[in-house]
């Protein structure tokens, strides 16, 4: 879908930035300049395994509860 709205130019500039991820430097790398990110699977359907990281002051907090019932918040 992300592909499809992205050749539309009236449409791309309304998508969030985007980047694929191989490593979890590339995640490091992300939340060094943009400080939060939403994760999930490429494939990913009906919001399972979602996590929105974010930087923090000394380590990085990672909600894997953003589509749960249940509110899990994990700091690392």
């Amino acid at each position: 879908m992300y592909k499809w709205l992205s050749t539309n130019s009236n449409l791309s500039k309304h998508l969030p930035i985007t980047r694929l991820v191989n490593s979890l430097q590339d995640i490091i790398g992300f939340l060094g300049k943009y400080i939060e990110g939403i994760i999930k699977p490429i494939n990913g359907s009906y919001g399972e395994d979602i996590f929105k990281v974010s930087k923090q002051a000394v380590n990085f907090k990672v909600d894997t509860s953003l589509y749960q019932k249940e509110k899990k918040i994990h700091y690392i």
